[in-house]
């Protein structure tokens, strides 16, 4: 090119002196020469597309064919599961068959249409949306981030490791949520990441509002000063690198079904007498009651409440909607005590019995205290040491000196 640019310039020059120009068959090799140029520049380019491009679709049959052999098995996903309806209503998935024509791609672009209808729709800003990304990681160990399709590196490779903490919230922070593969798996390997994570997206599809509330806890300073101050170098019981109280929010909240409350309550093993005070029941006086009801009518009716708990409550966290979970509630407390005392009352020996009446009348316990209660009440105070006095959730605590919030909400 240096050799051509020299010949050229020699010739303007020449040409303007003298008015001489070089012959029609010279200016043509030279215009040959740097065609030719601009072939290899775009040869070169077109190899590194089909590069990028076979990349994401190797990926893309990668997971899409883990994931198409999961929906296969109707013990993972169990067509009652709050998740798995959802998968059925917006992305047309059928449990116990194969996932035909459906791809990791097709699903990024059916939800990422979908958030653009609500927006176009008036009913969520831009700013609200969360939307899904990958992590890729180079020799160096410095971290990528690509959405679908986008360029990438010939070195990157998919980050495998659960991200760290300072990197997870700036994501959310700016909009994204990473989504894992088919080489990683979670619950007892039978699910991959990508599976859990898509849990995440069908609870921002179901609850806009929700996903909001998670962007504002990480964008809004204070609260999010307030979070590092209390939690901040806590990590989880649940083996996450985040804080209990995080994995709380996105992973295991779950709330009552305002639409199915009242059917709720009529299901409780409650009294006539413990209904017309229901406001004003202890713990204390819910064990005591359960205690005098028969072991038969106590699995039946908290067996029916485990069977229904996918029309009672609604799953927002990503674990509390984990396909293959049919006991999914099971890292929420509230919910995982009705598991817990069913578990126990399968033995039947007189400590057994009591565990399980002490699990159940905490759930009882909290269903009434926590039905009347939104998510946005929860976030209210999510940073908090505890709940702010005069506060929905704090007044759902103080009802009873005898039980302790340390127990439920400081994690």
């Amino acid at each position: 090119m240096r050799k051509i640019h020299s010949i050229l310039t020699t010739y303007i020059a020449f040409s303007m002196v003298t008015g001489v120009t070089f012959h029609a068959k010279a200016q043509s090799k030279c215009a040959t020469l740097f065609q030719n140029e601009t072939i290899t520049k775009k040869t070169h380019k077109d190899l590194d597309q089909v590069r990028v491009e076979k990349f994401w679709n190797d990926l893309d049959a990668d997971v899409t064919a883990s994931f198409s052999k999961n929906l296969q098995n109707t013990e993972i996903y169990d067509s009652r599961l709050q998740h798995v309806r959802a998968l059925e209503r917006y992305f047309n998935f059928r449990p116990g068959s194969f996932a035909k024509n459906k791809t990791v791609s097709s699903v990024i672009e059916i939800y990422n249409k979908f958030m653009d209808a609500r927006i176009l729709e008036g009913q969520i800003a831009e700013s609200d949306v969360i939307r899904p990304i990958f992590i890729f990681v180079l020799p160096d160990g410095q971290t990528i981030a690509r959405q679908f399709g986008q360029h990438i590196p010939p070195e990157a490779q998919p980050y495998q490791k659960e991200l760290p903490k300072e990197l997870f919230e700036k994501l959310i922070r700016d909009g994204f949520f990473p989504i894992g593969n088919s080489s990683t798996t979670v619950g007892g390997a039978r699910r991959t990441s990508f599976e859990h994570d898509l849990a995440h997206f069908t609870a921002f599809m179901e609850f806009p509002e929700y996903m909001g509330l998670l962007l504002r806890l990480h964008r809004d300073a204070p609260l999010y000063q307030d979070f590092l101050t209390n939690f901040g170098d806590q990590n989880s019981a649940m083996g996450s690198v985040y804080s209990d109280r995080l994995y709380l929010y996105f992973e295991s909240m779950v709330v009552v079904n305002q639409a199915k409350k009242a059917e709720l309550i009529e299901s409780l093993l409650l009294s006539t007498p413990m209904r017309e005070r229901i406001d004003r029941l202890t713990l204390k006086e819910i064990e005591t009651h359960l205690a005098t009801i028969s072991d038969e009518e106590l699995v039946n009716r908290f067996t029916f409440l485990r069977n229904h708990a996918d029309d009672f409550f609604l799953a927002w966290g990503g674990a509390a909607r984990n396909p293959g979970d049919r006991n999914f509630y099971i890292n929420n407390k509230f919910n995982g005590s009705l598991f817990f005392g069913l578990e126990k009352l399968k033995n039947t020996s007189p400590d057994s019995k009591r565990l399980a009446i002490t699990f159940l009348a905490q759930f009882q316990f909290y269903v009434i205290r926590f039905r009347n209660l939104t998510v946005q009440d929860w976030f209210d105070n999510a940073f908090k040491v505890a709940p702010s006095p005069g506060s929905n959730l704090f007044q759902a605590f103080e009802i009873d000196k005898e039980f302790s919030i340390d127990g439920f909400w400081i994690e």
